[in-house]
């Protein structure tokens, strides 16, 4: 995935000296802002670790099915039984790390090229 900084020319304006002087204002302003780059090893840790936790937490749901389906005393089908129920908050939060970690890529982009168009703008008033 790319940076924030990566900004794309928009694809309906012309390229030109004028737009390049916009692109290169946009990006010393990003840089002026001294953002913090997402740490690369931690987005990829927590994906990991989502990603861990969801096939863990079906792996626990299907340690359950076993445990509870090849047992006749009650005792132990309720020991399954807690065992699958683990399971579920385990994979709800391998699911929320991954989408969080999903949204987060788009969101960046989304808010680095809607401050971009909101400049350019502003920059095609003033000059009109």
């Amino acid at each position: 995935m790319t940076s924030p900084t990566a900004v794309h020319e928009p694809r309906d304006r012309p390229a030109g000296p004028e737009s390049d002087r916009r692109l290169e204002q946009f990006r010393a302003e990003l840089a002026a802002m001294k953002l913090s780059e997402p740490s690369p090893s931690s987005d990829a840790l927590l994906l990991r670790l989502g990603v861990a936790l969801l096939i863990g937490g079906i792996v626990l749901g299907i340690v359950g099915y076993v445990l509870t389906s090849g047992s006749d005393s009650a005792l132990d089908q309720r020991d399954g039984i807690v065992v699958a129920l683990i399971g579920i908050p385990v994979a709800l939060a391998g699911v929320a790390l991954y989408v969080r970690h999903g949204l987060t890529q788009i969101l960046r982009l989304w808010m680095a090229r809607a401050i971009f168009d909101q400049q350019t703008r502003a920059t095609d008033k003033d000059s009109a």
